[in-house]
């Protein structure tokens, strides 16, 4: 969805994968509820949001994120996939209680939290090191700063 929404496919949006989606989310939840419900204990579940094809992606995009729009392929160009499906998760939605988030709301979740998640990414791979990155003053802090690096990455005892 992000190579979507950052121009790599402007021309054509490829169909990889599976042409159905179910938000995270939504198994999350269905995980949640399997763990609660004794009847589902040995039981098998199957959870499918949708099918989609990857046009249905560049209309939610381009509907709500116009400023994506110079990104987007033309969304005639990504109808093609399938449309149809023998795989039905009618089970878990009943038994769950669970009614599957719509591709509208998960897209539009999903590109507005892309910033937020790179933020945090970003800080805990910068995290660990930052103590390295300053100026030590004196060996003897540089070598708390080792073990601390060094204890954070889980290597503890033996490096220090």
């Amino acid at each position: 969805m992000w190579d979507i929404a950052n121009g790599k496919y402007k021309a054509v949006v490829p169909i990889v994968g599976s042409p159905f989606y179910v938000d995270a989310r939504d198994v999350a939840l269905a995980h949640v509820r399997a763990v609660e419900c004794d009847a589902a204990k040995g039981q098998r579940y199957l959870l499918i949001g949708r099918i989609y094809v990857p046009g249905h992606f560049v209309e939610v995009m381009d509907r709500h994120f116009p400023e994506l729009r110079d990104n987007l392929p033309p969304a005639d160009l990504c109808k093609a996939g399938q449309t149809s499906s023998k795989h039905d998760s009618t089970k878990a939605t009943r038994e769950f209680g669970i009614e599957c988030t719509s591709l509208e709301t998960m897209v539009v979740d999903t590109i507005r939290y892309i910033p937020y998640a790179s933020c945090i990414i970003l800080k805990k791979m910068i995290s660990p090191f930052r103590n390295s990155l300053r100026f030590q003053p004196s060996e003897r802090k540089q070598e708390v700063q080792t073990k601390e690096l060094n204890d954070r990455l889980g290597r503890g005892r033996e490096a220090g």
